[in-house]
């Protein structure tokens, strides 16, 4: 349920929805649009006790966001109290305001014992399916990660102490043909200081 803030209590108005449908109500947003300031109150957000920490209020969320991008709203601002700061950090809010004074001063009110939080709404992200694309680019990391794991490793090197002083030729050392080296590269090498293969 996201409502747009028609009247002086969300409260209210809140309580009025959720008894009068048959459908349990997980949770809800209220926030009020300043279209010409291209900005957003987040005013009230509260997900049932029982149905916390399952995904629900990320999802009002990422739904309120969609709704943005649709009617040009560029960031929200809420004051989150001790208990939402993380919540709404989770959702892309930071306390290091962006958007300029001049757009939200004098149109939101502020509160005591509460810390303002803006977020930036991209236009780019489609926030209702930012799950999966998330989950798409990790899928492709661990992917990458275990081509790299699965490569071949050859033995170590012999640096016991009666072949300290043993310099290896190109050809002795297993893996830096596939890795990209040339034999030039490694005489290159083996000329530095740090004698680095880095």
């Amino acid at each position: 349920m996201i409502i747009k803030r028609c009247n002086q209590n969300p409260e209210k108005e809140i309580d009025r929805l959720t008894t009068a449908g048959k459908s349990p109500i997980l949770g809800g947003c209220v926030f009020r649009p300043f279209h010409s300031q291209r900005f957003a109150e987040i005013v009230f957000l509260a997900i049932s006790t029982s149905e916390q920490v399952k995904g629900y209020g990320t999802r009002l969320m990422n739904r309120l966001k969609a709704h943005a991008q649709t009617v040009g709203i560029q960031y929200f601002v809420t004051y989150a109290d001790n208990n939402a700061i993380e919540y709404f950090r989770k959702q892309g809010f930071t306390k290091h305001l962006q958007m300029p004074e001049t757009r939200w001063k004098g149109y939101i009110k502020d509160y005591s014992g509460s810390t303002m939080m803006q977020c930036k709404i991209h236009k780019g992200i489609d926030y209702e399916n930012i799950s999966n694309t998330i989950k798409m680019q990790r899928d492709f990391i661990v992917n990458k990660i275990h081509e790299i794991i699965n490569k071949r490793v050859y033995p170590a090197l012999d640096f016991a102490d009666k072949n300290a002083d043993k310099e290896y030729d190109f050809n002795e050392i297993l893996g830096l043909l596939e890795a990209g080296w040339t034999k030039k590269d490694y005489e290159a090498a083996k000329g530095t200081e740090e004698k680095s293969f880095e």
